[in-house]
């Protein structure tokens, strides 16, 4: 069987098949839904949907501005990695001592 023969049996196929009909409840349902629009519930949701992502773009945007406007060194010379050592170990002792 070619190619072009299996695709004109699944059309075939496809055409014989027929969508089962929606129930009335469903029809009703959706018409108003349609017509009333959005319930009050709805509403909220995508208003505290729509307040999420404008917080978190506001984050992303601090974070990356942050990141842009005071970039980390590449390399750091050996006095800076000595006093963050140093930093570093003082730190624990006082965590230690409580």
């Amino acid at each position: 069987m070619s190619e072009d023969e299996v695709i004109g049996a699944l059309e075939k196929q496809l055409g014989k098949m027929r969508p089962a009909s929606l129930g009335n409840s469903l029809t009703r349902d959706l018409e108003r839904v349609m017509v009333d629009g959005p319930s009050v519930a709805d509403r909220v949701l995508a208003g505290w949907v729509t307040m999420g992502a404008m917080a978190a773009c506001v984050v992303a945007g601090i974070t990356v501005w942050q990141l842009v406007a005071s970039p980390v060194p590449a390399t750091l010379t050996a006095q800076e990695v000595a006093i963050r050592q140093q930093a570093a170990t003082e730190y624990q002792k006082m965590i230690a001592s409580r």
